[in-house]
């Protein structure tokens, strides 16, 4: 699942703790996206919930996004 922190309604901090109270949903692998810079209190928080987080614009999340776009397309 990609999880941006920063929605219209909520955050995506609030998702991830819903998603821990569902057993079945526990083992779902979360990538969080965020132009956010977190702190190390944001990222105790999501500890052991996320798989991987990205910060937009960083290298790594271009070349993230790119692969991810074209392995979504459909010709």
């Amino acid at each position: 699942m990609l999880l941006n922190l920063m929605m219209p309604e909520g955050d995506g901090f609030s998702v991830v703790e819903a998603m821990q109270t569902r057993p079945e949903w526990r083992s779902i692998p979360v990538v969080i996206v965020t132009v956010l810079d977190l702190s190390q209190a944001d990222l105790d928080r999501l500890s052991g919930s996320i798989f991987k987080v990205l910060q937009k614009g960083s290298t790594a999340s271009r070349t993230f996004w790119n692969s991810f776009v074209n392995a979504c397309e459909v010709e």
